[in-house]
């Protein structure tokens, strides 16, 4: 079977069940779906390939789609947010080194899986910058996905019975005065043109990072120059189908290196799983009654500003529980950028302290 013939195949299975778990509503269904039709078709009719620019251009426009999501208007937010931001960049990065731990010694998984399996960043990007790096993206894969249900379907659950509790014991208000951005940025004037610039500056971004030979370079710094370039003209435009493409680009990438072996590897992974459960629960109870004493954010606010799951699925969430802030969304931005750009080049020098690297 020709290169081209596989590859029109592979695409059409990646989009067919990614579809089909993306209208079930699954997180992160359309990555879930290619990656799971992937591992199917490659270990059921051993049918697994995929070039290497698939990687390059999922980066390229996952790059972009993230460089657009900070705007000049949430830049502004930053300074009155600075303190938990740092606090928070701190203990998720800590966080993350007590639950890869875990994973290492329970699940016998090597050092720089176990980071990435307990890293905060996106479903999408995060298996990205694994597969970059040299991790095992398929358990990599099911440990986020499992951070992120559980920040999305449950984590709700506890942030309302804790803030039942605490809020009163503490002092503290649930939920403050509404602090909203302006709105969502409408299309821009010659969105095309705005898009093809933007994803210009993201793939100057991956040539340069690849030059510079650095672990995920490729990646962070398409997200980079598109962030920069955002931010400088604030017309940076990534439509929502670009994040798509990547999704389905990365779930072909990441399914036909999923192999038997990794297969049998995540059935260890339940114990480690529920101690990264518990130490996200932890971690964004505690986080929320500091945030909220010292920082005068409403006690739900200040939890869900440090929930592991995305930022739009959070901001989604918060609305129903009566928390429209604009500091929670600068937070999950913030938050998702520092993991995806700051804490691989963390991991190597971890590695590198530990003589791993």
């Amino acid at each position: 079977m020709s290169p081209i013939v596989v590859i029109l195949i592979e695409i059409a299975v990646a989009v067919a069940v990614g579809t089909l778990l993306q209208k079930l509503r699954l997180p992160g269904g359309m990555l879930i779906g290619a990656i799971l039709g992937i591992v199917v078709l490659n270990l059921g009719f051993e049918i697994g390939y995929a070039p290497s620019w698939f990687k390059r251009i999922a980066q390229i426009f996952t790059g972009a789609y993230l460089g657009c999501t900070m705007t000049r208007s949430e830049v502004k937010e930053i300074p009155k947010v600075i303190g938990p931001i740092l606090l928070s960049t701190v203990g998720f990065f800590v966080l993350c080194l007590c639950c890869a731990f875990g994973f290492e010694k329970i699940a016998g998984l090597d050092t720089l899986t176990s980071l990435f399996c307990a890293l905060p960043g996106g479903l999408t990007d995060t298996p990205l910058v694994a597969m970059d790096m040299g991790a095992q993206v398929g358990i990599v894969v099911a440990a986020q996905l499992v951070r992120a249900i559980y920040g999305i379907a449950c984590l709700p659950l506890v942030v309302l019975a804790a803030d039942k509790v605490l809020a009163p014991k503490l002092g503290v208000p649930s939920v403050r005065e509404r602090d909203e951005l302006e709105g969502k940025r409408p299309k821009p004037d010659k969105a095309i043109l705005m898009m093809i610039l933007t994803l210009a500056a993201a793939t100057a971004g991956a040539f340069f990072g690849k030059w510079l030979g650095i672990p995920a370079g490729a990646f962070t710094f398409a997200l980079i120059f598109a962030l920069i370039f955002n931010l400088k003209t604030d017309k940076g435009f990534a439509p929502k189908p670009l994040r798509r493409v990547a999704q389905v680009l990365s779930g072909i990438c990441i399914g036909i290196r999923v192999t038997r072996g990794e297969l049998a590897t995540m059935t260890k992974m339940i114990p480690p799983l529920i101690i990264l459960v518990i130490g996200y629960t932890l971690f964004c109870v505690c986080m929320g009654c500091l945030f909220a004493k010292k920082f005068h954010m409403g006690l739900r606010e200040g939890m869900l500003s440090v929930s592991p799951a995305g930022a739009t699925e959070v901001t989604l969430v918060a609305a129903d529980m009566d928390v429209v802030s604009s500091k929670l969304l600068v937070m999950h931005v913030f938050r998702l950028i520092t993991a995806m750009v700051l804490f691989p080049q963390l991991f190597r020098i971890y590695l590198a302290i530990r003589g791993l690297g």
